[in-house]
């Protein structure tokens, strides 16, 4: 892959995680809170888990660009 090519393929896969995170993931947990109701540790911790969450798909982008960085 050119340096291009490579610059191009991480922009493209840091706005589709932006996207998911900011859309996806989030929707996602609030519907299972929403359908968990009763559980009030789940509740409390809502913002906790979306942000652990969405910590993991950021930090899987960052071991992403390392590695196109390291790749020749």
């Amino acid at each position: 892959m050119t340096a291009l090519e490579k610059i191009s393929f991480v922009l493209i896969f840091t706005i589709v995680i932006y996207f998911w995170n900011k859309y996806v993931v989030t929707r996602l947990i609030k519907k299972v809170v929403k359908s968990n109701s009763n559980n009030k540790w789940l509740s409390r911790n809502q913002d906790v888990i979306i942000k652990i969450y969405q910590g993991f798909f950021w930090s899987s982008l960052f071991l992403l660009i390392v590695t196109m960085i390291l790749s020749k």
